[in-house]
């Protein structure tokens, strides 16, 4: 038997793993504590149940996104959703799929799921505002449910480099938009 000590943390992350890996349906004790090589005993040691662990995880996942929001710190408006709008293109696709494919089986998963889009869209709304946008509300909801909505296409099949990104972003905040050279 393996003697290794796993914390919570790292049960978390293999929950992460496994979740956009293999979807919501993998989430059982037996078959992740099997891929660790660990005992039942140790996943118990630092979840109720499996409910437990599953709460933790959406939590988990919940305060990353908000931790990814708040990192922008004291940026000026434009650079501040250029960063979300990169981030949205390239970053934890695979595991936002699973979330909220999860979320349409369990509530749970459903309600964090509306709590950090709702922080999502209150994030961008506030950026709009600082940058003096008009009608920030719309435009936030457009920008949150175009990166939404990425989620279902193939992200080379967009094409957006940083030029489109800016040009974007210029409209987004009521600005003219800078036009590229070719």
């Amino acid at each position: 038997m393996n003697k290794k000590r796993l914390s919570a943390q790292d049960w978390l992350e293999h929950g992460l793993e496994t979740l956009t890996q293999d979807g919501f349906a993998a989430l059982k004790a037996a078959s992740m504590t099997k891929a660790l090589g660990v005992s039942r005993g140790s996943f118990y040691w630092h979840f109720k149940d499996i409910e437990d662990f599953k709460r933790r995880l959406l939590a988990t996942w919940q305060q990353r996104t908000v931790a990814q929001a708040a990192s922008l710190g004291p940026l000026d408006p434009k650079t501040q959703l250029l960063a979300l709008m990169k981030a949205s293109l390239r970053d934890g696709l695979e595991l936002e799929r699973a979330v909220r494919a999860w979320a349409t089986h369990d509530p749970e998963a459903q309600r964090t799921v509306s709590v950090v889009d709702s922080l999502r869209l209150f994030t961008l709304e506030s950026i709009m505002r600082a940058a003096g946008a008009p009608d920030p509300r719309p435009r936030a909801a457009f920008v949150y449910a175009a990166s939404l909505g990425q989620l279902a296409v193939d992200s080379n099949v967009l094409g957006i480099d940083e030029g489109h990104l800016e040009a974007l972003a210029d409209l987004m905040l009521g600005a003219k938009p800078n036009r590229r050279s070719k």
